[in-house]
């Protein structure tokens, strides 16, 4: 494993977050997890259907 910042190997870990290994790069002090998944959002198709009700003015609360 290596610091997405400076790309060192010389890396501790740093505790646990949220269930999630914290590491600390011991060179450029950057603290990072192995892995980060985004967040999904909302689909596609919703978003569209909200641009919709928006451009007729009408709000969300209306249709769901």
């Amino acid at each position: 494993m290596e610091c997405p910042e400076c790309g060192s190997t010389n890396i501790s870990q740093n505790g646990k977050q949220r269930g999630k290994q914290n590491y600390l790069c011991k060179d450029c002090r950057r603290q990072f997890i192995e892995t980060y998944d985004p967040p999904s959002g909302y689909s596609d198709a919703f978003e569209r259907e909200c641009l919709k009700l928006y451009v007729n003015g009408m709000g969300c609360r209306v249709v769901f």
